[in-house]
């Protein structure tokens, strides 16, 4: 082929992009007069029902574009329903954090690397043998601050939400080796730029992949991801103030399932 006849279809692919473009654009107004209808309605955003009839017969590269527009119709639903949404919990939840982390008594699981004191100077923390003896002396009154080790991160972050406690900061000991400063209060400091959920899923079959699509939309990165029976664990590199964030975590609620924070800190390298 000649870079004449090149240019042509180049030219071709730009005149096609545009006519695209501008059928998008027409689709997004109507999206946003969808979105309004069901404000006024409360119908939910996503219909499994109708998504698959429209998707049925359709494979390849067909379909991938054909999820790809119904999931950012929908994103553009939610970016409009969210901030009239008074049933949803978590904006509350942040706007009642506590900005720094108190600690008076605190209790610390010993390990090789690092030692309690060390990083908890003049509070002369009480020894305990594993994580789940911290934990209870966090839920029992006799300290309002645990450190502990995450040996088994799937175990340790489950064990948090079975008790209700929060990360208030990490502590990275190089590779994935960390200790977690945990606690009943939820924090939001400023410096915090990582972002732990659980997502309770009753169905996990392609959930993963949905998640994941989510998260790519907005160009957010996920630190740790790890499928859990009926539960999915999140680790997102974000920070309070950026907007997008927030919207994600009301989609992935209304779309996936339930959610609650584990917490939203800073990561201090000890490495």
């Amino acid at each position: 082929m000649s870079d004449g006849g090149f240019s042509v279809l180049r030219a071709e692919l730009s005149q096609l992009t545009g006519s695209l473009l501008d059928l998008f654009r027409q689709r997004m107004e109507v999206v946003e007069e969808v979105a309004e209808h069901k404000r006024g309605t409360g119908k939910p955003v996503l219909d499994r029902r109708r998504e698959e009839e429209l998707l049925a017969g359709l494979a390849g590269h067909e379909r991938v574009f054909l999820q790809t527009l119904l999931r950012l119709s929908r994103k553009r639903q939610y970016e409009l329903l969210m901030a009239d949404d008074d049933q949803w919990q978590l904006p509350q939840q942040l706007r009642l954090a506590g900005k720094e982390t108190r600690i008076e008594r605190a209790v610390f699981v010993p390990g090789p690397l690092v030692k309690g004191e060390d990083l908890l100077p003049g509070l002369h923390p009480t020894v305990v043998n594993s994580s789940l003896e911290a934990v209870q002396s966090v839920l029992a009154g006799n300290a309002d601050t645990a450190l502990i080790p995450v040996e088994d991160m799937v175990e340790t972050y489950l064990l948090l939400d079975q008790a209700g406690l929060f990360i208030n900061k990490a502590y990275g000991l190089g590779g994935r080796s960390r200790l977690l400063l945990v606690g009943t209060e939820f924090t939001l400091v400023e410096e915090a730029s990582r972002l732990s959920l659980l997502l309770s899923v009753s169905e996990s079959k392609g959930v993963l992949a949905w998640v994941l699509s989510i998260l790519a939309d907005c160009g957010l990165t996920a630190a740790r991801l790890e499928c859990l029976a009926g539960s999915i664990f999140l680790e997102l590199l974000a920070r309070p103030e950026e907007e997008e964030i927030l919207r994600v975590l009301y989609q992935l609620e209304k779309e996936c399932g339930e959610l609650r924070l584990l917490g939203w800190y800073s990561v201090e390298s000890l490495a």
